[in-house]
């Protein structure tokens, strides 16, 4: 009888397969580094991610891939076989190393992608649940439709954190994280220096969807957001306020959510629906979709903030394949409409009475474990 060997590479990327931990080796592949440097060069932030941080970062110190000499850490041998391997296998959208990266993504964003939306009327599709594994970063691309002033060309990453631990009366938690990132940083001068690069880009926003399952229910926390335009929020701060219960069931077409709660100062109102069925031509691949869109209003005082209306199409695993972003001209922070060049001629959707302007357009470009 034969017995199976074990392929060194795999047991190798099991460990570091992960976002974090395999940033950290990136990062330290670079030279030693302390504690707060690590936790800039993966993108946390130190003064709301230590916990997530020394999690991960105690596995690869277990595992002989990292040790703490003097005050900092390094790699070592074990974990420079570990980071050679890594960066042959790592999309340069997510790599540390800013000269194999810039230059890639810049002839990446220069390209205007074909993109094509059939309505159909077949089928009953439903939303189902998320198809997202550990480990696994999804490569978003913008489709070149939107000529930005401020923004200059962006890309939007998801990568799945997994597991995580969260406080005591919450228990663990499955984490999605959503970043986007530009070449021009357009943040105030006082968050530069705790806003991440990563391949040359600016990060320009960062969210976080948390799911928590409990005995008595399937729990959702709402999503975090933080751009570094923001003045007076931090990173994350909000990440483990309150958990909300989400019993919801997968969506068909027509069906129809809202929610409202207080966001700090300001006042959250949102409704979505599943408008219909879609199939969508990125280029030369197709997707069967459903096109769900929300209309979400921020107001504080009386005044609305934020306008916005999402469109994402999906796959029935809830796959993001095309994501569409559209702003009210009314809304209080134009900057979002006016740092788009010709925004008055972009594409338009009305919700409420309101006819919004297109910012934004995303395609799933590319995913890896």
């Amino acid at each position: 009888m034969s017995v199976a060997r074990r392929d060194p590479q795999a047991e190798v990327l099991k460990i570091v397969a992960h976002p974090i931990r395999g940033g950290i080796m990136l990062s330290l592949a670079q030279g030693r580094r302390t504690f707060t440097d690590l936790m800039l060069d993966c993108g946390l932030d130190p003064g709301s991610e230590t916990g997530l941080f020394l999690y991960h970062l105690s596995k690869l110190m277990e595992q002989d891939f990292v040790i703490k000499r003097h005050g900092k850490y390094e790699s070592t041998e074990r974990g420079d076989e570990a980071s050679r391997l890594l960066r042959s296998l790592t999309l340069p959208h997510i790599c540390s190393q800013v000269e194999e990266g810039g230059d890639k993504m810049a002839r990446e964003d220069a390209a205007v992608h074909k993109i094509d939306v059939e309505e159909v009327k077949v089928g009953d599709m439903v939303i189902g649940e998320w198809e997202f594994r550990p480990g696994e970063v999804r490569v978003y691309e913008g489709s070149g439709r939107i000529t930005s002033f401020d923004f200059d060309g962006g890309n939007f990453i998801k990568e799945c954190l997994g597991n995580v631990d969260l406080p005591s009366e919450s228990g663990k938690a499955f984490m999605l994280r959503h970043e986007t990132y530009t070449r021009k940083y357009v943040g105030t001068e006082r968050n530069r220096m705790r806003t991440p690069i990563k391949g040359g880009y600016h990060l320009s926003m960062r969210e976080y969807d948390t799911i928590s399952c409990r005995d008595d229910g399937v729990y959702s926390l709402w999503t975090s957001v933080w751009g570094p335009n923001y003045e007076d929020e931090k990173p994350d701060e909000t990440l483990y306020d309150p958990p909300r219960k989400w019993n919801e069931p997968p969506m068909k077409i027509g069906d129809e959510a809202s929610d409202e709660r207080k966001e700090g100062d300001y006042v959250y109102k949102a409704h979505s629906k599943v408008m219909g069925q879609c199939i969508v031509r990125i280029d030369d691949r197709s997707y069967d979709c459903l096109l769900k869109r929300t209309h979400a209003v921020w107001s504080r005082d009386g005044e609305n903030e934020i306008d916005r209306v999402g469109e994402r199409f999906v796959t029935d695993k809830l796959v993001d394949i095309l994501t569409r972003t559209y702003h009210a001209p009314t809304q209080k922070r134009r900057w979002m409409l006016e740092s788009i060049k010709g925004w008055e001629d972009n594409p338009t959707v009305e919700c409420c009475g309101e006819k919004h302007h297109m910012t934004g357009e995303f395609c799933l470009a590319r995913r890896s474990l």
